[in-house]
């Protein structure tokens, strides 16, 4: 039986679902919104990557590596002495600032938002405000970065600007030549700190133990899994489960892992997927095409993969080059009804790479779809702790929803079957659920039920109780 309490569960993969007739569980894809911000400062450019954004009272942070590549060329071409790791603020999530730091000087001036040179940072510096019950105010923000042939380490910070190290040595060194792409997170539903890593997969399965031992053929980008306790002692990383397996021709170049915004209890991520052989734009003479995927896990560990792309590479030619399309680490909740989401475009060109922001409904990463032939959904048996049945679900204006509740048998409850649901139809994102004479759902609270909906050119995107 699921016990779902009081708690959001979106409909992103099938832990709820029993069965299903003439319906579908449907992948969602983001709306592109307008550019939010071009790397276009003298410390910034063409090769400026690895967005953190996250909300920090009423403002939005975002934390990124500023860099260049001469004429927009290969990764042998970054000015890495001049990489840096920069820091910009928002009010709105969409507009945003670079603020005059004055920490670090760059070609003689102070007056820039650089916090620190990706020589010493790493130039993955994935930042978060530690939600974890008691951490210590000088340790507010933390950071985990890491650095290929060194390994992983970390930052702390009590302003997110000033950092120090936690340990000098890697608190994970690297003895099989990785890089160290990862996403950094507090799990406060298993109480952890958690590290996604690259990983790599041998072709045919099992971990690369040697990258530089390994052809490239021979491997996989993949994610590493550690975690940590105290955020200086790490559990060795291992590979995460991905129902749908990876191949060499199409990896996961980063992770982009973090809690559901409305479901905490899941993790999300939308890694960059990358194609390494495929080349589309012959303006450009490197190969390496990349789109973003969604996989979503309840443990951490085992996820479920979309096989198809969350986020296209669209029209714009200039996406359709190597390492384009990369997911920035944060969702963010600029209205009632949406998420916000970044990636990066225009990367390795002759001009400023960018970011832009595109919106997913609230729980809108995927519904259960019927069409206008109706369907229906029937889920496992459930226990529930409200008063209410809440969902969030649109239809046209032909469609429509009706919702039966059920026993642990399938029988249907009195009061509660579905021809005492009068249709509704509309778009909505918390609707409450009624049935003719008023029945409350409360005494049913506790009990192993199923609940069965009826789906007409209809979309249904998340039920809780309340």
């Amino acid at each position: 039986m699921r016990d779902i309490g009081t708690r959001v569960e979106p409909f992103v993969d099938e832990w709820l679902i029993d069965r299903l007739d003439g319906a579908e569980l449907r992948l969602a894809h983001p709306v592109r919104r307008e550019v939010v911000m071009e790397f276009d400062q003298p410390w910034e450019g063409n090769t400026s990557y690895y967005p953190v954004m996250f909300r920090d009272g009423d403002r939005f942070r975002m934390y990124y590596r500023g860099s260049h590549t001469i004429h927009g060329g290969a990764k042998a071409d970054y000015e890495r002495p001049e990489e840096m790791i920069c820091f910009a603020e928002s009010g709105d999530g969409i507009r945003w600032e670079r603020p005059e730091l004055g920490l670090v000087e760059y070609r003689q001036s102070r007056d820039n938002n650089i916090i620190m040179p990706a020589a010493l940072a790493g130039d993955t510096f994935s930042v978060i405000d530690d939600q974890r019950p008691g951490v210590a105010p000088e340790e507010r923000y933390k950071a985990g970065t890491g650095t290929m042939d060194y390994g992983f380490f970390a930052f702390v910070s009590a302003d997110g600007l000033r950092w120090q190290r936690v340990e000098p040595d890697p608190l994970l060194p690297d003895p099989q030549g990785y890089d160290w792409v990862q996403t950094l997170l507090w799990d406060g539903t298993r109480n952890r700190y958690a590290a996604y890593l690259r990983g790599w997969e041998r072709v045919g399965g099992g971990e690369v133990k040697n990258l530089k031992l390994t052809p490239a053929r021979r491997r996989i980008r993949h994610v590493r899994l550690t975690t940590s306790q105290d955020f200086t002692h790490w559990t060795d990383p291992e590979l995460i489960e991905l129902d749908v397996p990876l191949s060499h021709e199409e990896q996961f170049y980063t992770n982009c892992i973090q809690p559901h915004p409305r479901a905490p209890h899941l993790l999300v991520g939308t890694p960059k997927r990358y194609m390494p052989t495929r080349q589309a734009n012959f303006d450009q003479p490197e190969t390496g095409l990349s789109d973003a995927g969604l996989i979503v896990s309840r443990d951490g560990s085992r996820f479920k993969r979309w096989p198809d792309a969350f986020l296209r590479p669209g029209r714009d030619k200039k996406n359709w080059v190597q390492r384009n399309n990369g997911p920035a680490i944060g969702m963010l909740q600029l209205s009632d009804d949406e998420i916000s989401l970044y990636w990066m475009e225009h990367y390795h060109q002759d001009e400023p790479s960018r970011l832009r922001r595109g919106t997913v409904r609230l729980d809108g990463f995927a519904s259960v779809f019927a069409g206008a032939g109706g369907g229906e959904l029937l889920t496992h048996p459930l226990s529930f702790s409200g008063s209410e049945l809440v969902i969030n679900y649109a239809t046209s204006a032909y469609g429509a929803v009706q919702v039966e509740i059920q026993d642990d048998a399938g029988q249907a409850i009195e009061g509660f079957r579905l021809d005492q649901c009068t249709p509704f139809y509309g778009d909505e994102i918390e609707h409450v659920v009624n049935w003719e004479g008023g029945a409350s759902i409360e005494r049913l609270a506790g009990e192993q039920v199923r609940l069965r909906f009826a789906l007409r050119d209809a979309d249904l995107y998340s039920l809780r109780s309340r």
